[in-house]
């Protein structure tokens, strides 16, 4: 098993944050507490990810902007396969299988 993890800034105070095989986090990104990143979870760089948030099996979190980064809200729930390309508020799930 490996878990490939780069540049991760902590924000807030660290409970449980778990990256699961084959996830990987890009650079300039911020992980809130209890966040849990499935198998093959790709996180690109320029992202917020509030706590309380699941992010499903294979999912993609594209590339915020330096300016803007892409934010993830507290307690989402990313399905597995996703395509994230904007950011998501707080309590929404994003539970289909297609770009958010």
């Amino acid at each position: 098993m490996s878990i490939c993890i780069y540049n991760i800034k902590r924000q807030y105070r660290q409970k449980f944050t778990q990256a699961n095989i084959y996830s990987y986090v890009a650079h300039d990104c911020i992980i809130g507490s209890n966040v849990t990143f499935a198998p093959s979870v790709k996180c690109n760089g320029n992202v917020i990810i509030e706590d309380d948030v699941y992010i499903g099996t294979g999912a993609i979190i594209h590339q915020g902007k330096h300016n803007r980064p892409l934010r993830i809200g507290r307690g989402v729930v990313i399905a597995a396969g996703s395509v994230v390309t904007k950011s998501i508020e707080a309590g929404k799930d994003c539970i289909w299988k297609s770009s958010y």
